[in-house]
């Protein structure tokens, strides 16, 4: 163990589930760690996001951090031996924290839905994916409430989409690309509109290795071009689901809300060997 707090404990088994191959503690000292998604590559090196409060967590910072929670990508060997690479990544707002702001309905009479946001259920407040392609490059889906969250200079959107009137506090998704030792950003941006957004998971168009995220917003700005889409404009529930697609540089191409004028949240996206796209919900 290194803390009194929670760490993220990791086992690797053998192919029948009959003997443990290795068992490890991975974070710091002084804060808490979990896990929110893990995904091994083709080396069989094992990547890992989730979130940390610690300020000595293993790894290099990309952004400030120290906002709460930040949140983590890290790399173990095969071994489970040794760190490949590990990032802490974050601006000075709580980041891979899924927002419940109940200030923000305060004014509205008998509405006590929408003082959920895009946190409704079970497991909501901790919900980001990690991915790999076939070069080991690593996707990471998440959301953060910084307004100075790392992005990069070919960025999609640099700034952060907007402030609650009410709060003065909103969240946006996050889209990020690592190289497959985690030392260099390819890109990182914001995804959102003036209201909370959250990205929860991502998939890798088999065919032209297009980037498609999904997730929840609250957002009747959501970013993207819509032309054609299911679902042009917010549906006017108390969230929708969204789909974006970004090409693998990280320019956003399209995106669609999709949902009813209830409440509505995308948790998973994938494709099928014929390249077409499969999402799943509430």
């Amino acid at each position: 163990p290194t803390n009194n707090g929670f760490d993220i404990a990791i086992m690797k088994f053998n192919a029948t589930g009959t003997s443990r191959v290795y068992a490890t503690y991975i974070g710091g000292t002084n804060g808490s760690e979990q896990p929110h998604s893990l995904v091994v590559d083709a080396n069989n090196n094992l990547i890992i996001a989730g979130r940390t409060s610690s300020s000595n967590y293993p790894g290099t910072k990309y952004g400030v951090g120290g906002g709460g929670f930040d949140i983590v990508l890290t790399k173990l060997n095969s071994s489970g031996s040794a760190l490949i690479g590990s990032r802490i990544i974050g601006g000075s707002g709580e980041d891979g924290v899924n927002i419940k702001d109940k200030e923000i309905c305060k004014s509205t009479a008998n509405n006590p839905g929408c003082a959920e946001s895009i946190n409704r259920n079970y497991g909501d407040d901790a919900r980001s994916e990690v991915i790999v392609d076939a070069d080991g490059n690593i996707y990471l889906s998440s959301c953060t409430q910084s307004t100075n969250f790392p992005t990069t200079t070919n960025a999609a959107q640099v700034t952060n989409g907007g402030r609650n009137a009410v709060t003065g506090r909103a969240q946006d998704a996050v889209v990020l690309k690592f190289d497959p030792t985690l030392a260099n950003a390819l890109f990182s941006t914001y995804l959102g509109g003036k209201d909370d957004d959250a990205a929860f998971v991502l998939a890798l168009n088999p065919s032209n290795n297009d980037i498609y995220v999904a997730g929840a917003t609250v957002s009747s700005d959501f970013p993207g071009d819509k032309t054609g889409s299911i679902a042009p404009g917010f549906l006017g529930g108390s969230s929708d689901g969204f789909v974006a697609i970004f090409d693998n540089n990280g320019a956003l191409k399209k995106s669609t809300y999709f949902g009813t004028t209830g409440i509505d949240l995308i948790y998973g996206i994938q494709f099928d060997k014929f390249s077409f796209p499969y999402i799943m919900g509430t």
